[in-house]
């Protein structure tokens, strides 16, 4: 995974959703259906699975967090070796670090779809005096989308690692080669 979320992506994708679930609906109900209106559980499941992620990130922003406090203690050319033991104290597998980072992506790729799949209906619902009683439920389920969204989105954030440059120490004896060259 080589890069951020593209929000623009994610909007792209709601707004597919939102068409796709509005032509859904109307095609149900003209052919005398009942509309589909996403439930409570729905949306409980949704904040469930962003809680999930805010548990399974949480480690990993504390070892992005310490690895942050060490790259800048070394820009600062200050003492690092207590901040190096916490990060290493803090360290995480790359194997759960990749499946968090995939799992932030992938629920913030959901969040968007059930954001614009939830939204679609709830206009939807709105639009109509018959089943406007039931804009609730859909309403919850939307805002649980997009709790679901933003928590994939800030879990991805704290799996960014501080960019990496020449520690301070290197730098200094880079330079002193340059200036006695043997």
């Amino acid at each position: 995974m080589t890069g951020r979320t593209n929000p623009l992506l994610l909007a792209l994708y709601a707004v597919a959703c939102g068409v796709v679930m509005w032509a859904v609906e109307t095609w149900v109900t003209a052919a005398r259906g009942a509309a589909f209106v996403p439930s409570i559980a729905l949306g409980a499941t949704l904040v469930a699975l962003a809680i999930a992620a805010f548990v399974l990130g949480w480690p990993i922003r504390r070892y992005t967090a310490s690895l942050r406090k060490l790259h800048d203690a070394a820009q600062a050319h200050e003492d690092t070796n207590e901040l190096r033991r916490t990060a290493a104290s803090n360290r995480i597998a790359p194997e759960r670090a990749t499946f968090v980072l995939a799992f932030a992506k992938a629920i913030a790729l959901a969040g968007s779809m059930f954001l614009g799949g939830c939204a679609g209906v709830t206009v939807y619902l709105a639009t109509r005096t018959v089943a406007s009683g039931r804009v609730g439920e859909s309403l919850v389920s939307t805002i649980a989308a997009v709790v679901l969204l933003v928590a994939g989105l800030i879990v991805e954030s704290w799996c960014m690692l501080p960019p990496e440059g020449p520690e301070p120490d290197a730098e200094e004896s880079a330079e002193g080669m340059r200036a006695n060259p043997a």
